[in-house]
């Protein structure tokens, strides 16, 4: 009978569940959700000098006006390639009647990957014609936004009411979870717009993502080269900068979702994952789940944190600070404390590495710092031996990724002939890290060469006052009786360090002058990414002291609540400055987004400008103009084409490819052909006098599928090491 009142509690909480979850579920199946295309169009957009671009399918351009002469209206597809080797299609020519009241709504079709679609009309440019609207939309639905919601919250639901029912929480457990979900919406809600503000390399991610999605679609696993990036010539993104995270979204594309949506899950998810990676490292450092708890929201809702995920756009980067936690518990269980949790280093490393290569960098050079100071215990043989397997492991976890990028190396590509500045040019000034007022810390014009720094490179009110808090909890109390006051302490300076590193009052300008020094430090790029490092390690010794202040139980509760609450006012304050002054930047409705701006020019050959192509057609071209030769029969498609030839002499044909060595060129015959790099660091063909049929297409050699098949290996042997470890060792809960 006691157990009776219990059981009724369990189903009644059960019950509020389910209810809670067939609500959401009512909620997301009524909430309106536009998955078509909207544009509305100005009289500048008939000029025909920039074209709309549009995924295919069927769209109606609707035209009221009033006019006193006729109007002309003619809609071309500027990217569709024709088979005698020329491009553009006329998707739409007629002519409006003169009217006062007049409507039309033109009916057309994009075929082609990716319309470009050009209108031209003199009369609606000039000022014989008043448009009351003019206005581009899709005939149909070019997204499935709403179902991948109703089963995002379907499944999401069943997981949770199943992994809820299979285990109970405690209310510190309740707790805990409630502020770290809590951390992540909250630093999220920006996501809930309609659009997303202005950001400096947000647009070049979107171009990621459908790149990668186009690959996918076209049959490439793993994608290596973008195909419909830099005007269909395809650009090799992947080789040089890692997006394993980016298949996500990239899938999500592909299965309809639009990028929009994709991104938003992709961010909330990193705010997730650092939330509860945080929390998952920081306990384990520091031997207490609360203190974990408390550095893992500081964190998650640190300023600088924010504006690399939403000012810089710096998706690579904010993937590593989700992993710096992991990386630092990772590297001190390998170092320092029990090796045989080694597996720890190795998924950081994998996952830093599969996120941002500088960042990396930085992690390897200060993990090899941490080991020299630690050299006594690294000697010992089992745990070299464990440094050894751990660090074999990491890299064969990632070969498939390093050798196409070792591959690489040996060609002038123009991010292997940047040259490497004074660091001391983009250093921070110092007062402005600790300011609070941040009203005017968010700006669309601010760039990473802005030599007026301002302010929304800040520390926060929670790191700053915690560390404050620190040092008094040092003076107050007895240290010796303080558990962890020495690890705080430790934090707290490698935090300050890395602060100092990043302002004008370090000496780059000292170490630019010693060449192997400059060297050494040309991967930081900017000083002001040591903000990550320093974010991290403040967070440790600001949680402590937040926690520490006071001994009493209750005015301890009391001020890490307030600690908290400023940390997060201070969070939604800056998000709001950043979404109040930025311009809107990406609406759904505005379809690919494959603007020339978009895409950086790092892994172009030749210093080489994206410009060059951009001003080019997705045809061949001959080398020398002079010679003629014949073209039919064309096609071209994602990072493949094929045509037949006929010449009296012997051509050299720039094809409408970005260079790459792994391109092949056959004959019908099954004869080679060879490829080079040919005008503008494109792709450069040679065909002998006469005829035939050519069979252009980019394919991994044989080194990269191996590099892959070994990867595979490498995880099987992890999982199914990670699994039996499981079945023989018992889980050690941490201290609370």
């Amino acid at each position: 009978m006691g157990g009776q009142p219990q059981n009724n509690g369990e189903k009644a909480t059960r019950r509020r569940r389910v209810v809670i979850w067939l609500l959401a579920l009512i909620f997301v199946v009524l909430m309106p959700v536009d998955d078509t295309f909207q544009r509305k169009l100005l009289p500048e957009n008939f000029s025909g000098e920039e074209g709309i671009f549009l995924y295919p399918g069927a769209y109606i351009l609707t035209i009221e006006y009033a006019s006193k002469v006729p109007v002309q209206v003619r809609g071309v597809d500027a990217k569709y390639v024709n088979s005698d080797n020329t491009q553009g299609k006329e998707l739409f020519n007629l002519t409006l009647p003169a009217s006062e009241d007049g409507r039309e709504q033109i009916y057309f079709t994009g075929e082609s990957r990716t319309t470009g679609l050009h209108l031209y009309s003199e009369e609606i440019q000039s000022r014989s014609f008043v448009g009351y609207k003019l206005h581009l939309e899709s005939a149909e639905r070019i997204y499935r936004d709403k179902e991948f919601l109703v089963v995002l919250v379907f499944l999401g639901g069943l997981l949770f009411l199943w992994y809820c029912n299979r285990r109970s929480f405690t209310k510190e457990e309740k707790l805990s979870h409630l502020l770290l979900l809590g951390s992540a919406v909250l630093v999220s809600w920006i996501l809930t717009s309609e659009y997303l503000p202005e950001a400096h390399d947000l647009m070049i991610h979107f171009n990621r993502i459908e790149g990668l999605a186009d690959g996918l679609k076209a049959g490439y696993f793993p994608v290596r080269i973008y195909p419909n990036l830099m005007n269909d010539h395809g650009y090799a993104f992947p080789i040089f900068y890692p997006d394993l995270f980016l298949y996500l979204p990239a899938a999500l594309r592909v299965l309809g979702v639009s990028t929009f949506l994709g991104y938003k899950v992709l961010i909330f998810l990193l705010h997730l994952g650092t939330a509860y990676g945080g929390w998952f490292a920081f306990s384990r450092l520091t031997g207490s789940r609360r203190w974990g708890l408390v550095a893992a929201l500081l964190y998650t809702l640190a300023p600088y944190r924010l504006m690399d995920t939403y000012v810089r756009a710096a998706l690579g980067e904010s993937l590593a600070m989700a992993f710096l936690p992991l990386w630092l518990y990772g590297v001190y269980e390998l170092i320092r404390g029990n090796y045989k949790r080694w597996i720890w280093a190795v998924i950081s490393f994998t996952c830093l590495l599969r996120s941002h290569l500088l960042t990396t960098e930085l992690a390897v050079l200060l993990t090899v710092i941490m080991a020299l100071f630690s050299i006594h215990k690294i000697l010992d043989k089992k745990r070299f031996l464990t440094i050894l397997l751990a660090g074999g492991c990491t890299l064969g976890l990632n070969i498939g990724f390093l050798v196409p990028f070792v591959d690489h190396m040996g060609y002038d590509y123009n991010v292997f002939l940047e040259a490497a500045g004074s660091l001391s040019k983009s250093t921070l000034q110092g007062p402005n890290l600790f300011s609070f007022y941040i009203a005017d810390s968010m700006s669309s014009h601010l760039y990473y060469f802005d030599t007026k720094q301002n302010f929304s490179w800040n520390l926060g009110l929670g790191l700053v006052a915690g560390c404050l808090c620190l040092v008094v909890a040092g003076i107050l109390h007895e240290k010796h009786k303080l558990a962890g006051y020495e690890k705080a302490k430790k934090s707290m300076v490698l935090g300050i360090l890395f602060v100092y590193a990043s302002t004008k009052w370090f000496p780059w300008q000292m170490i630019f002058q010693v060449e192997w020094l400059r060297n050494l430090t040309s991967i930081l790029q900017f000083p002001w990414r040591l903000l990550a490092f320093a974010t991290l390690f403040l967070s440790i010794a600001a949680a402590y002291g937040l926690e520490q202040l006071f001994q009493e139980q209750q005015m301890r509760k009391l001020f890490l609540a307030v600690g908290l609450g400023f940390s997060a006012l201070c969070a939604v304050v800056y998000l709001d400055c950043y979404y109040g002054q930025a311009e809107a930047s990406i609406f759904k409705s505005s379809s690919p987004f494959l603007e020339h701006k978009q895409v950086d020019e790092l892994y172009l050959i030749g210093n080489v400008g994206r410009g060059s192509y951009y001003r080019r057609e997705n045809i061949i071209e001959p080398e020398n103009e002079n010679l003629p030769i014949s073209i039919s029969n064309y096609q071209n498609g994602p990072l493949y084409l094929e045509f037949d030839y006929a010449t009296e002499e012997n051509q050299k044909l720039n094809l409408p490819f970005v260079y790459d060595k792994h391109y092949e060129a056959f004959l019908d015959t099954g004869e080679q052909l060879l490829t080079y790099i040919g005008g503008s660091g494109r792709l450069g063909l040679y065909v002998e006098a006469g005829s035939g049929h050519v069979q252009v297409g980019y394919k991994d050699p044989g080194l990269y599928r191996a590099a892959d098949g070994l990867q595979i290996l490498v995880l099987v042997f992890l999982l199914a090491g990670f699994g039996w470890a499981r079945r023989r060792v018992p889980h050690i809960a941490s201290k609370p």
